[in-house]
Formats: C-alpha cells, sequence, structure tokens
C-alpha cells in the first residue's frame, strides 16, 4: 500500500507546501508554509490539494499529481487517470496520451507543476 500525502497549491500566494492535516469537518487544510513547522490554515476554496502518486525518482523525489518532467524530449505530466496515477506524455501542443511505462519518469527529475508552472506546458 502506498504512502498517503499531500501538497496544497496555495492559490493566492502561488505557493505548492506540504499538508500537514486535512480537517473535512471544517473543509480546511493545514500547510507547512516554511518546511520548519510554519503552519497555516486554508479553506478548501483557497487551495487546490495535489496528491502523492506512491512514485519517486531515482534520485528518491516523491512524484506528485501534476509534476511536470522532460523525457526524450517530450513534456510528461502525471494525472489521474480511472484507478490511479499515469504519466501521460505530450502527443502534439494541445494532447496528452497516457503512458503505461514509469520508467522514463522515475529516470528523470520533474521540472515543474502544473499549478506552479502552467507556461512549461504551453510552449
Amino acid at each position: 500500500m502506498r504512502e498517503i500525502k499531500f501538497k496544497a497549491f496555495i492559490k493566492k500566494l502561488g505557493w505548492l507546501v506540504p499538508v500537514d492535516r486535512i480537517n473535512f469537518d471544517c473543509e480546511t487544510v493545514e500547510a507547512d508554509l516554511s518546511g520548519e513547522g510554519d503552519t497555516a490554515e486554508y479553506n478548501f476554496d483557497e487551495i487546490e490539494l495535489v496528491e502523492y502518486t506512491g512514485k519517486f525518482t531515482d534520485k528518491r523525489t516523491c512524484i506528485f499529481e501534476g509534476d511536470i518532467f522532460m523525457c526524450n524530449n517530450d513534456l510528461v505530466v502525471i494525472r489521474w487517470a480511472g484507478h490511479g496515477f499515469y504519466p501521460f506524455r505530450r502527443k502534439n501542443s494541445a494532447e496528452f496520451n497516457k503512458v503505461t511505462n514509469w520508467g522514463m519518469v522515475v529516470k528523470s527529475e520533474p521540472i515543474g507543476n502544473i499549478h506552479k508552472n502552467p507556461e512549461i506546458l504551453t510552449t
């Protein structure tokens, strides 16, 4: 079973930070803003949750939903599809196709994330 963890993209700040706690009753998220335990609370409508895929790169970097990789001169984005996370390789400037082989992704490092670096996908 994979480890469950999340990051939160704080919309108004443009920050992608680790999540310490999710409170579904109050619809809030406690996020670690500094990496040193300085937390702040955000309402669900102020953030977008980004989930850990359970996979990591060869350099032990955790791979999260929305991470962008450059693999063999192709952009690859990690997305949820049906029953799990999969890499999607850009076929042309607007379309991405699902790839079942994680090998190309784990050998590289993320170059960004769709929330923090959406401009990468428009190049």
